[in-house]
């Protein structure tokens, strides 16, 4: 009814009326310390995105950011056109493409709220990473599951398994930065939570760049299928990583810094 421009002029005033509106409740920066300033005060002088990658636990968290960026963006130009393959409308694929954000928007509080209360950010990470190798197995389905009927509710129970699945991978990142920033010695500054905000949006942008380049690449090589099945792997592998550092996290005895970080939060 409006035409191909409404969608974005919608977006578009949209961002520049939260802008203003954000603009009165931003906080005081006068936090923000200058490496000089931090010297005099005995404060840490050295803070780089390279030292935070020491922390295994930032390391799980950019992983889990990234890779949940990269799932999103890769059905976001494959989707439609699969969708199509089951004779649905416009408005119909429209709907399917609204149950992922809509399943992400309801679950992020949730896992908000239990990751903050039961500091269970490694835990999430776990079944997220496997719960979107899930989802994307089924929505092809994978050549791997050739036993699964290729119909259309297969393909919208794996999204909502995905929407589910990428809020539980997103959540826990920025507590998975602070914690590994407090373990590196950063100070509880803006400074701080400057950096991890940059890096944050860095890692999501990133997957957000690698999800179309491969979506693309891949279905017009091997078709939907076999593509979702390689980002399944992806999933497969993430979980592995986590195994491994969260392990190594537990064989070294990081579980001390885990009791600190409950009993005086960053």
């Amino acid at each position: 009814a409006g035409g191909f421009g409404l969608p974005f002029y919608l977006t578009g005033g949209l961002t520049l009326a939260l802008d203003l509106a954000v603009v009165p409740v931003l906080p005081d920066i006068s936090d923000i310390q200058t490496p000089k300033q931090a010297q005099q005060t005995g404060g840490s002088v050295r803070m780089s995105v390279l030292l935070l990658a020491r922390s295994g636990l930032a390391v799980a968290g950019m992983l889990g950011l990234v890779t949940s960026a990269v799932g999103n963006s890769f059905l976001q130009p494959v989707l439609a056109t699969h969708l199509q393959t089951f004779g649905l409308s416009t408005v119909m694929i429209g709907l399917c493409f609204a149950l992922n954000p809509i399943i992400y928007t309801l679950c992020t509080p949730a896992l908000g709220f239990l990751t903050d209360r039961l500091n269970i950010k490694e835990l999430l990470l776990l079944i997220s990473s496997l719960g979107c190798c899930v989802a994307f197995t089924l929505m092809g389905p994978s050549p791997f599951v050739s036993f699964l009927p290729r119909q259309l509710w297969l393909v919208v129970l794996g999204y909502v398994i995905c929407g589910v699945s990428e809020a539980g991978l997103t959540i826990p990142t920025g507590k998975c930065l602070v914690s590994g920033a407090r373990e590196m010695g950063f100070p509880n500054d803006m400074s701080t939570h400057g950096m991890m905000s940059g890096c944050s949006l860095s890692g999501f942008h990133f997957g957000a760049f690698v999800g179309p380049l491969l979506a693309g690449t891949l279905t017009d090589a091997v078709g939907f299928g076999r593509s979702t099945s390689i980002v399944a792997i992806i999933y497969l592998s993430t979980f592995v990583i986590f195994c491994l550092i969260f392990g190594y996290r537990y064989k070294v005895g990081h579980g001390e810094s885990k009791r600190l970080e409950e009993a005086s939060p960053i």
